[in-house]
């Protein structure tokens, strides 16, 4: 159903996460923000682009692929896989 599932939200950059937090905080938007260990799943769980592309954060997205509790997965500013995909491997390996 909608709105009980898990989006998981790529953020490229430490900026782009402090901006989300502070703003979820203020609507009380419940969220998780993912670490390599971390198994706590929230309605929103949010990532940088360089752990999203390691193999302990896609264990945690197959988890919850496996319990049918992924909805979606949304990378904020998605134009930068292909512009600074030269100099940052995370970013052109989401793309």
């Amino acid at each position: 159903a909608w709105g009980r599932q898990t989006t998981i939200l790529i953020l490229p950059t430490v900026a782009l996460r402090g901006n989300m937090i502070g703003r979820l905080d203020k609507v009380a938007l419940k969220h998780h923000t993912w670490f390599p260990g971390s198994t706590k799943s929230a309605p929103l769980v949010l990532v940088s682009a360089e752990a999203a592309c390691t193999e302990r954060f896609l264990e945690y997205a197959n988890r919850l692929c496996d319990r049918q509790c992924l909805d979606r997965i949304v990378i904020d500013e998605c134009h930068l896989t292909i512009t600074v995909g030269t100099y940052r491997r995370s970013m052109s390996q989401l793309a």
